[in-house]
């Protein structure tokens, strides 16, 4: 099955003979059954990143963040169909490829400088993902954190998200945590903050075994990409860690 093929399967283009034969094989291979999903779900991104919303402002700063535009989002979901599918076809005929070598998703974002000192920068909400349990970047994350809540205490209505996922729930376990105090006493200081888990990357983490003890108040979303996408949508400024 070529990536031409699943794509075409996806679209409903495919002759009754051809999509009978793809139909067959996704029964056959659970791989390719997740494909088909994983493809169908950033297609809804495309649809819903072209949804209107509010062009973001451009601010000169000395702190810089990885913005992700409704523009650039239906970009990358784009790229990362043709990246999917692909990558899913190459395997087909390289079994020994592996999976740490498909192209990453989401690579269209684009750069913006933000400059958190600005009232106006703070008018807008930020949404900040951290996917890795680096020692550096659970410090970078608590810094910027705390910097922006401590720069936005007077802006009525600033909202602060803080979502994990993958490795990066150990920053928010109570028995993972380095920082699990500073977390509690910056959710007991600053109402407008909230730290979050996706609720994918939970559901891993358990079939695996594991027990999950998350620190108190931190709430599990349904996806981290659902979470980012909907923000996104809503304006938001998103910057991953």
């Amino acid at each position: 099955i070529s990536a031409e093929e699943i794509n075409a399967f996806i679209d409903d283009e495919l002759i009754h003979e051809d999509r009978q034969r793809v139909r067959e094989g996704i029964k056959k291979n659970p791989e390719l059954t997740q494909l088909i999903c994983d493809i169908d779900q950033v297609q809804d991104w495309v649809r819903e990143a072209y949804q209107t919303v509010p062009e973001p402002k451009r601010f000169r700063t000395k702190w810089r963040m990885h913005v992700i535009t409704p523009g650039a989002l239906a970009a990358a979901a784009l790229l990362t169909v043709g990246a999917l599918a692909g990558w899913f076809a190459g395997k087909l005929t390289t079994p020994a490829m592996n999976a740490a070598t498909a192209v990453p998703m989401l690579q269209a974002n684009r750069e913006q400088s933000v400059d958190f000192n600005s009232p106006a920068a703070l008018s807008r909400n930020v949404i900040l993902r951290l996917g890795s349990d680096s020692p550096e970047k659970f410090r970078k994350t608590l810094t910027v954190v705390e910097h922006l809540l401590k720069t936005s205490a007077h802006e009525p209505g600033f909202q602060l998200e803080v979502l994990t996922n993958s490795d990066g729930l150990n920053f928010l376990r109570a028995d993972t945590s380095p920082y699990a105090q500073q977390i509690e006493a910056l959710m007991t200081k600053y109402p407008n903050v909230h730290f979050m888990v996706c609720g994918t990357s939970v559901k891993n983490l358990e079939k695996s075994g594991a027990k999950l003890n998350l620190l108190p108040n931190v709430t599990v979303t349904s996806s981290a990409v659902e979470q980012v996408a909907k923000r996104v949508r809503e304006g938001w400024t998103y910057s991953a860690i």
